[in-house]
């Protein structure tokens, strides 16, 4: 049980962009999640899916994400080209796709009693949104960090300006 922590969370970290800081790390995983959330009923609405609600986006993207989830870090810990570094993007690729197209979509026309095409169109269009939150989440933090040491150069060479001044 151990190793399918471990494994899980270098599995967050990596989807998440590998998160420098801890507020890097939350602040995309709470905007990701409620992303999801969102764009999940709000797509269901859209293509028509009957029961959209809050409590059924809810359980239908804990059990998707939950389920996706386990079998790429299965993968990872059970599937022999994971230790090949060349096909870890590719197999975690088309792990999730075979995962949401064979578990996570039939799952969801279960739960709000939808068609196969409403169901596929509203998970993906909320999980690339998802992953789009997630995206630009750390690109504000890197770019913060890059104005912060940028602030800090300037303030080095104002000090050795005035120190050549004195």
């Amino acid at each position: 049980m151990n190793a399918w922590m471990e494994a899980l969370g270098e599995l967050v970290g990596l989807l998440l962009g590998d998160p420098g800081s801890n507020a890097e790390w939350w602040t995309a995983s709470i905007l990701g999640v409620l992303t999801l959330l969102f764009v999940l009923g709000r797509a269901g609405s859209a293509f028509g899916i009957p029961n959209t609600g809050v409590w059924h986006s809810l359980l239908s993207a804990a059990l998707g994400v939950a389920l996706v989830l386990a079998v790429m870090v299965a993968c990872m810990l059970y599937f022999p080209l994971w230790d090949t570094a060349e096909w870890r993007v590719w197999i975690l690729i088309g792990v999730g796709l075979l995962a949401s197209f064979v578990l996570v979509i039939p799952l969801m026309c279960l739960l709000q009693r939808t068609g196969y095409i409403a169901a596929l169109l509203a998970w993906f269009s909320s999980v690339a949104a998802m992953a789009v939150v997630i995206l630009l989440v750390g690109l504000a933090f890197d770019a913060t960090a890059s104005g912060s040491r940028s602030a800090d150069k300037g303030a080095a060479r104002k000090q050795q300006i005035e120190d050549l001044a004195k």
